[in-house]
């Protein structure tokens, strides 16, 4: 059996983060209402988001930060050891 490709799969934000909470024990403030965005209030690794399916796709521009996507919209970011994730749509 073929492994399933979430690529193009639209994901809530919501449901995600509350994934992560259950997955890592580590929970998430919601910093931006308008524009959705979360941020870990305890230390997450890259290894944690690999094995929950995020996948690593590059660096942002300006301060190198590893940034890793799940499915078609949701991003997460690493600026220094603070774990960023919004919704790519909003």
């Amino acid at each position: 059996m073929s492994e399933a490709n979430y690529d193009d799969v639209v994901f809530s934000i919501e449901n995600v983060v509350k994934q992560l909470e259950d997955s890592t024990n580590v929970k998430f403030k919601l910093k931006n209402i308008q524009s959705p965005e979360y941020v870990a209030t305890g230390i997450i690794q890259e290894t944690d988001l690999t094995d929950f399916g995020f996948k690593f796709i590059g660096y942002s521009s300006y301060v190198k930060c590893p940034i890793y996507r799940y499915g078609n919209n949701i991003e997460a970011l690493f600026n220094e050891t603070i774990l960023h994730i919004y919704d790519l749509r909003r």
